[in-house]
């Protein structure tokens, strides 16, 4: 999935890849008892990506632990 970038804050894009993460998660887990593991594996990729933004933010610590508590959610299914 592509995202162009216009002139929006770089919380904004974080907030859209852990909004997207947490619908792939969602959606992984939604198929019990069997795991869709390529939705977690999106999931993962969407967190990792709010990771990477938020190390450029002020507000990095709030956004960055949030972002490896789902990842350690997705791994723990």
């Amino acid at each position: 999935m592509k995202f162009k970038t216009f002139k929006i804050s770089r919380y904004g894009e974080a907030s859209a890849h852990y909004n997207l993460g947490n619908i792939f998660h969602a959606k992984a887990i939604s198929d019990e008892p069997f795991v869709n593991f390529p939705a977690l594996k999106d999931a993962m990729e969407h967190y990792k990506h709010v990771v990477t933004i938020a190390t450029t933010m002020d507000d990095q610590m709030n956004l960055i632990g949030k972002a490896w508590g789902n990842v350690g959610n997705a791994h723990y299914r």
